[in-house]
């Protein structure tokens, strides 16, 4: 390796960090001596480290992290990276190699489960040298081949054993045991082998471990890694009393991964994982083994080739093998790669019109008919390389934005049926937004992404912000710390509004309402939500928009004044006022609500038979739940107007909040199922 020329170097280690912020510290402070750019991740248990620059650079970083008391060695994977104007650019940009990054995280590995589930590291499975690793298969080969009658197979002949692969005679199967790991006939372990791929659909389309057919390899085609839980829990069973060799690009995505698999009991526990990944498997192996296509890396380089790579990607447009992501193409509704050759790529810009790019996941699901064109790429030409074409993400600065939780898809159940994922259209309460409310429901959708998408839209009516007289504030400690640090609150919305509300509010003095009700809510209007009246005509105009443009929605979830806005949905569909109109869904989850007192809804109320016939999952704070913004018997009697038959009750004792613990989401799955 050319000492002056430029490298990647990528290394992770579960330790424990007594102080993560002053390591973070001493992470920035050494990579920018050294002119090192990527990402540092410093979390409490361990750290994770992607960065390149100068060879040197970064052997002088290795010996730095070597001498540090709180990390000493680790598995430094060093790889040589031509630097050219387009990784130095656009890709480097995206992928964050255009700067230094160091941030300081709660987890080393995010596999978004509950903290009740917390893994240890001292789990994970057991780790497998890329040797050991690829005799583990060759084992299974020539078992397999032995059992379905196979007359002979030269132990000594690698094509034999590992079909066109070349294999270094250091690597040869010897089927002699090391005291650690069985490679030849499970003679102590009957159990068939599978080979579990745990990194995210594009990375496996354009690279994987390909072995004889007889080997069963599986493949969750996830969108990102939190997503993994949920596919090892219904595919338990195809997982259960089986030999599991787990890879990912560098191992650290198969530690926790392993660990959640063991975790299952017995039945769970023959689990292996390649140390050091696929790129330590390809420094053995130059010429691939028994992986074949690219390694999918997250830096400029895109992706790693073995010495002979095959193709194993191809085009979204036209289906020509391809597995080229540097013009970066995304899905246009759920931001994923996905792979358009150069030809399909020129024919659109010559087109000269914005152009939509579903990737196969949101393909796959025929009710995706509408992509929301506020986030749509389009194709032009890139300054820094004019041959190339890339995808530039349009700026969004409308009000009328909308978030996603995720992209409907189709999931596979343990027994093999397809299904589709709900898409629930979320509407926040009052003084909130789409963005705060998807934080705010952050931990119960992660549960739910098996079950639904969630779609975040802003209400119609921006209100003004919270205003407090400096003079008379006993909290202007507060206030001025957030003035310091020039920290505004962002917008406000609201479905329906109050008569007094009618102008803008503009001061230098504004405290966020979150601040507010943090101080036992001075200047709060806790009755406020009682006259509410005004608004409902805008607010049901911009509904209709939503499920013109944006397709069908399966249920309509409302949080406090939200909630009030979808029981209002739902009344209104029933009443004989209603005329015809785009707004339908099938259920409702109704969250701290109240019955509207806007006349309108009043007016429909009266010519509406009672009870409400749309199913409905009702979830607010017992009497004792500390709910001081909707008062418990409110929601009680929102709840009274439905079918009993088809409306289902939880409660809770935390508060103006949605709870998401494991029973309560048990229950709202159940809700959920019905409907799937």
């Amino acid at each position: 390796m050319d000492a002056k020329g430029e490298g990647v170097l990528l290394y992770y280690k579960f330790a424990f960090v007594p102080e993560p912020q002053t390591l973070g510290l001493w992470f920035q402070t050494l990579c920018s001596s050294l002119n090192l750019v990527g990402r540092v991740r410093v979390a409490p248990d361990g750290v994770n480290v992607t960065i390149g620059g100068p060879l040197i650079s970064l052997s002088k970083h290795i010996d730095a992290v070597k001498a540090h008391p709180w990390l000493g060695d680790c598995d430094f994977k060093l790889a040589p990276a031509c630097t050219t104007a387009l990784n130095r650019s656009s890709i480097a940009s995206e992928v964050g190699f255009g700067s230094l990054s160091v941030r300081i995280v709660k987890e080393l590995v995010t596999l978004g489960i509950h903290p009740s589930e917390s893994l240890s590291i001292s789990d994970a499975g057991v780790h497998l040298s890329p040797i050991e690793f690829h005799r583990k298969i060759e084992a299974e080969c020539t078992h397999t081949s032995i059992s379905n009658g196979v007359d002979s197979i030269d132990l000594n002949d690698p094509v034999s054993l590992a079909g066109e692969s070349k294999i270094q005679n250091a690597v040869i199967a010897s089927f002699e045991s090391d005291g650690n790991v069985s490679h030849g006939y499970p003679g102590q372990d009957n159990s068939k082998m599978i080979i579990l791929d745990v990194r995210n659909i594009y990375e496996t389309r354009i690279g994987k471990f390909v072995p004889p057919e007889d080997i069963e390899c599986l493949d969750p085609q996830i969108r990102q890694y939190s997503d993994l839980p949920q596919w090892i829990d219904s595919n338990a069973e195809r997982l259960r009393n089986k030999s599991i060799l787990m890879y990912c690009t560098g191992g650290v995505r198969c530690e926790m991964a392993s660990a959640y698999i063991k975790k299952k009991g017995s039945g769970f526990q023959n689990v292996f994982q390649l140390s050091g990944g696929i790129q330590r498997y390809l420094e053995t192996f130059p010429d691939g083994g028994f992986f074949k296509g690219k390694n999918f890396v997250f830096d400029h380089r895109v992706a790693v080739p073995s010495v002979c790579p095959d193709i194993l990607g191809a085009c979204t447009k036209c289906g020509v093998p391809f597995d080229d992501y540097t013009s970066r193409v995304r899905c246009s509704h759920c931001r994923m790669l996905v792979l358009v050759c150069n030809d399909c790529q020129a024919r659109l810009v010559s087109e000269g019109q914005p152009q939509t790019q579903l990737c196969e996941i949101c393909t796959a699901n025929k009710s995706v008919k509408n992509c929301d064109l506020n986030n749509q790429l389009v194709l032009t030409s890139n300054g820094m390389c004019p041959d190339k074409a890339v995808h530039l993400e349009k700026s969004n600065e409308s009000t009328n934005r909308h978030i996603s939780a995720g992209c409907t898809d189709l999931r596979v159940s343990a027994n093999g049926a397809v299904r589709r994922k709900l898409r629930i259209l979320c509407l926040h309460g009052f003084r909130q937004s789409a963005s705060s409310l998807k934080g705010r429901l952050a931990a119960f959708t992660k549960k739910l992404k098996g079950f639904a998408e969630f779609v975040f839209i802003d209400a119609p009516h921006e209100v003004p912000l919270i205003v407090t007289n400096a003079k008379e504030n006993d909290y202007g400690q507060s206030t001025s710390r957030c003035q310091t640090a020039g920290k505004m609150p962002g917008k406000k919305f609201a479905w329906l509004v109050t008569p007094e509300m009618t102008s803008r509010t503009s001061s230098a003095v504004l405290v966020s309402d979150t601040i507010l009700m943090s101080r036992n809510e001075r200047g709060f209007d806790k009755d406020q939500y009682k006259r509410q009246t005004l608004g409902w005509i805008s607010s049901l105009r911009k509904l209709e928009e939503v499920f013109n443009d944006q397709g069908r929605f399966d249920g309509v979830l409302g949080f406090s004044q939200g909630a009030a806005v979808a029981a209002s949905l739902c009344i209104s569909s029933e009443s004989t006022l209603q005329e015809k109109s785009s707004i339908k869904f099938r259920f409702a989850i109704l969250c701290s609500g109240f019955i509207s007192p806007a006349s309108e809804m009043q007016d429909l109320m009266a010519h509406v038979s009672l009870p409400l016939k749309c199913p409905s999952l009702h979830i607010y704070a017992d009497s004792g739940g500390h709910d001081r913004q909707i008062v418990n018997t409110d929601s009680m009697q929102l709840k009274a107007l439905f079918d009993p038959g088809t409306a289902m009750v939880l409660t809770h004792n935390l508060g103006h909040i949605l709870p998401s613990h494991r029973d309560d989401m048990e229950k709202v799955k159940q809700f959920l199922s019905q409907f799937i």
